[in-house]
C-alpha cells in the first residue's frame, strides 16, 4: 500500500504545522536534562562519550564528574581536608642582650630555644598523626 501523498501546497503546510506542534508538545513534556531555578541539578547518568572538543559535566550517583575530549574523566568532588590537633602558639620574650657576657642571659636563650623546639615537635606530631597526614610521616 503506497503512502498517502499531499494533494497540494496547503496539505503540505498543514502537515508541517502538525509536525511542528507535535515536536513542541513532546519537547515541553519531556523532563529537562538540567534545571537551574534552585541551583543546577544534574540527574545521575552513566559516563557520557567524550565530546569532540571541550568537555562534559555529569553526575554518576551523587558524584560530579568532568570528561574531556581526550576521554579522561575527573572527579569534581573536593578532597577531604585533613585536620590536625591544636598546638598552642607560644611567645618568647627576651630583654636586650647585655653589654658583656651574662650566664643568666645565655640560659634564657637556651630555655627559649628549648621551649620553641618543644612546640615545633608538638606541631610536627599533630601534622603527622592527622588523618590523612598533612606532613609526610618520614622520620
Amino acid at each position: 500500500m503506497p503512502l498517502p501523498q499531499p494533494d497540494d501546497f496547503g496539505d503540505m503546510l498543514r502537515s508541517l504545522d502538525r509536525g511542528v506542534r507535535a515536536a513542541r508538545t513532546s519537547a515541553s513534556t519531556r523532563p529537562p536534562i538540567t534545571t537551574a531555578s534552585e541551583g543546577m541539578v544534574l540527574p545521575s547518568r552513566g559516563t557520557p562519550p567524550p565530546p569532540a572538543s571541550g568537555g562534559r559535566v555529569y553526575a554518576s550517583g551523587t558524584q560530579p564528574y568532568w570528561t574531556d575530549s581526550s576521554g579522561s574523566t575527573y572527579s569534581l568532588k573536593p578532597p577531604t581536608v585533613p585536620q590536625a590537633g591544636y598546638v598552642a602558639a607560644t611567645s618568647v620574650s627576651l630583654s636586650g642582650a647585655p653589654g658583656a657576657y651574662s650566664q643568666s642571659h645565655t640560659q634564657d636563650l637556651v630555655d627559649a630555644i628549648e621551649h620553641l623546639a618543644e612546640r615545633l615537635d608538638e606541631l610536627i606530631f599533630e601534622l603527622k598523626s592527622s588523618a590523612p597526614p598533612i606532613v609526610d610521616p618520614i622520620p
